[in-house]
């Protein structure tokens, strides 16, 4: 078999960013993989911001906000020839203020695609933008986190309409991503029941959770960018083809709250009280820490917009996916329980 192509893997040093990377090379792929040089200041893993950079990627810093960055990055020796971009890069935060979500998560995408362009039309050439964190929800939508992901995917299809056969787009819209390296999603409600915050069930009685393991995400964005684009289209019938991205359990916050607990009773204690408190109640609560987190500098447990969760059914339909031969794996407690096992092991929890 023949070397495999070279691609450029945005957000590296992030949770499904590193992943990504170490899966595409662990397949043999010529990796290239950006990130900023310093974290920013409200990163909770900042002072650990390169753990997990595999170093058999060619990692170049670049801010991609800053377009003279972006065009540095595609002008690079390294990342001469690379006919898939896999745009992973963003802040994933339902705390932070629009500004901060316009500079990363659009203004970022857009000299990605300006700079992916300047490379050459060519048809063979591909980005996989990732639009993780509100597919399906609508009240995710209207927070500042939701806005932007949702104007960052408007921004691409626009793009493509003025600089037609520049390169193709597969959107893909993970639901919510969980697995070892995640510090955010289910890994704050892991977090909180070993801590003793959480001991109660938040929202709605057997609400749906739509989640997916990361390797779950990585398998099939590897998939999707190696599919005759053609076939997306005809599968999705969107000249931008769009993926959802979740797995087939169909298990409630309520019964992965009681899971994660029982995991956690010997080892930490835990225990979960079978009540239901309303979403207000616990946005009230997340209002107040949000407050004194501005006072402080420091990020709240729990971010208001992020309370959305328990509030609306994610609607997501991963049947697109299957049809273009994606295959979602893993056993959701038997992964849950290895990640919880993996945060133990390194102190995490």
């Amino acid at each position: 078999m023949g070397k495999k192509k070279k691609v450029l893997v945005t957000g590296a040093c992030g949770f499904i960013g590193s992943h990504l990377v170490d899966k595409l090379v662990l397949l043999g792929y010529d990796v290239v993989a950006t990130d900023l040089a310093e974290p920013y200041p409200y990163f909770i893993n900042k002072n650990h911001f390169r753990e997990f950079l595999n170093p058999k990627a060619v990692f170049i810093p670049a801010n991609l906000s800053q377009e003279k960055d972006a065009m540095k990055l595609f002008e690079a020796e390294e990342t001469k020839g690379v006919e898939i971009v896999f745009h992973a890069a963003a802040i994933f935060n339902f705390f932070k203020d629009y500004k901060v979500m316009y500079l990363n998560n659009i203004l970022g995408t857009k000299n990605v695609c300006k700079s992916f362009t300047k490379t050459g039309f060519n048809p063979k050439k591909r980005l996989i933008l990732f639009s993780s964190g509100v597919a399906g929800n609508e009240a995710l939508k209207k927070g500042n986190y939701g806005k932007s992901k949702w104007r960052q995917e408007e921004f691409l299809r626009d793009f493509l309409f003025f600089h037609k056969g520049a390169f193709d787009a597969v959107i893909v819209r993970p639901a919510a991503v969980f697995g070892p390296r995640s510090r955010y999603g289910l890994a704050k409600i892991v977090k909180m029941i070993a801590g003793g915050q959480l001991q109660f069930f938040i929202g709605k009685k057997n609400l749906k959770a739509s989640i997916i393991h990361v390797i779950d995400v990585v398998d099939a964005v590897i998939h999707l960018a190696g599919v005759p684009f053609e076939k997306l289209k005809e599968i999705t019938e969107m000249s931008i083809p769009l993926f959802d991205l979740v797995d087939d359990s169909s298990y409630s916050y309520e019964e992965l709250i009681k899971f994660a607990t029982k995991i956690l009773k010997e080892s930490h204690g835990s225990r979960v009280i079978p009540i239901h408190l309303p979403v207000w109640t616990m946005k009230i609560v997340a209002g107040w820490q949000e407050f004194l987190a501005k006072k402080t500098g420091r990020q709240p447990k729990v971010a208001v917009d992020s309370l959305d969760f328990f509030r609306t059914p994610m609607v997501m339909d991963n049947s697109p996916a299957k049809k273009s031969g994606v295959c979602f794996k893993f056993n959701t407690l038997v992964a849950m329980k290895y990640t919880i096992d993996w945060y133990k092991e390194r102190g995490w929890i």
